[in-house]
């Protein structure tokens, strides 16, 4: 049912957390006053007259409190959990540091009133000259990761003027507390099927001697690159498995194919290299990086990347033992001029269950050096045969036509 920007916004609760902001902090919450009367300031364990700010307001204002400070991400947990329990549907959020324009709210209240629910971020303007330079390389790194994640591009991760469907996302349970939640919530979110998209805003960052910043640049940053390596392997291991599953499952298999094969009329050559480095991808020794390795590759080179990752597949479990195998032999042969016997590989097995991995360290090493090389060779010679064959049915095909 389509709703009006007054009934959206009736239903919608505007949040402001905050830690000792107090130069700030009661400019926007008069500037965020004009726009709504429904206003909630989450006081994150300030220990400068925040607390004084917000009692002056009295009752125009609803307001929560915690101490010790407890992150970014606490607060806003607090407030998704307020929200719902006094019958909230949105709750947007504005950094209480001065950068965020509160005149800007009803844009996220119409973009929800035209186009339906939506995790909506306030995509900032990058190019601008007062933006601090770790900010603008944050953002291209949080964007990466974020695409890494859920293979889809967003303009602004990192902007923390946003509007969150909470009544969407009351099922999903976070664990992270700080700065990197806003991280964890985009990605579990869209993950979750929620949809994902910014829309433009104003910005507003002081001089560097006046702006107040509570990111912890080794601390935080750490715990948010743990954050992403938690969510990239989830990512590789399971969500784009599901995903692709779920994309055939819908599809006709071969409707997709013919899509993949005629998208953007690409010619034969194209096709026939898209396929071959795609077989190539999914067979280096690389587990766990090559949809991720294939995707930033075929992009680089202009191929098909629909077609690379629906290739590099050939690595699902049923067949990864055979990779295996013939990537090992591949570079047995390499050294020893023939392939090993399976009487050898029995006794080589049986030797290290035996004497156990310490004491078998050498004939591992040598093992695993013989597939690694191996399967480079083999992944090639795969890709390059997989190239031929396309080619010369392309070939077949044009002379029947």
């Amino acid at each position: 049912m389509n709703r009006t920007s007054e009934e959206i916004f009736a239903k919608t609760l505007i949040v402001i957390p905050t830690y000792n902001n107090e130069k700030t902090l009661k400019k926007l919450i008069e500037d965020v006053l004009l726009q709504s009367s429904n206003v909630l300031v989450v006081n994150d364990g300030s220990t400068d007259s925040t607390a004084d700010i917000i009692a002056s307001f009295g009752s125009k204002i609803k307001s929560l409190s915690h101490q010790p400070n407890k992150g970014k991400g606490y607060s806003i947990k607090q407030a998704f959990e307020y929200a719902l329990q006094n019958g909230y549907d949105y709750v947007i959020t504005l950094d209480s540091d001065g950068q965020h324009f509160a005149n800007d709210i009803p844009k996220f209240i119409d973009e929800i009133a035209r186009n339906g629910d939506a995790l909506i971020v306030g995509a900032r303007d990058m190019e601008s000259a007062n933006v601090p330079g770790k900010s603008s390389f944050g953002y291209r790194f949080s964007n990466f990761w974020y695409w890494a994640e859920t293979g889809e591009k967003l303009e602004d991760t990192q902007s923390g003027y946003r509007l969150y469907p909470v009544k969407l996302m009351e099922k999903i349970h976070f664990f992270t507390h700080r700065f990197e939640f806003e991280v964890e919530v985009l990605v579990r979110s869209q993950w979750r099927g929620i949809t994902v998209k910014t829309i433009p805003v104003q910005i507003f960052y002081d001089e560097p001697e006046q702006r107040v910043s509570h990111f912890k640049p080794s601390v935080d940053f750490t715990r948010i690159s743990l954050l992403n390596t938690v969510l990239f392997t989830i990512a590789v291991l399971y969500i784009h498995p599901r995903n692709l599953f779920i994309y055939f499952r819908n599809n006709n298999i071969l409707d997709v194919l013919k899509r993949v094969f005629t998208e953007n009329n690409e010619s034969p050559e194209k096709v026939s290299k898209a396929l071959g480095f795609g077989i190539f991808m999914g067979i280096v020794p690389i587990w766990g990086f090559q949809m991720i390795t294939a995707t930033f590759l075929a992009h680089k080179m202009k191929l098909n990347k629909a077609l690379v990752l629906l290739a590099s597949n050939i690595s699902i479990p049923p067949v990864v033992p055979f990779l295996i195998y013939f990537g090992y032999q591949t570079g047995y042969f390499l050294w020893n001029g023939q392939f090993d016997t399976w009487e050898n590989i029995q006794k080589v097995t049986h030797q290290l269950m035996e004497n156990g991995l310490i004491d078998s360290i050498e004939v591992m090493w040598q093992g695993l050096l013989f597939y690694f090389v191996g399967s480079f060779i083999f992944a090639a010679l795969s890709g390059a045969s997989t190239w031929l064959i396309a080619r010369l049915v392309f070939f077949i095909k044009s002379k029947l036509a």
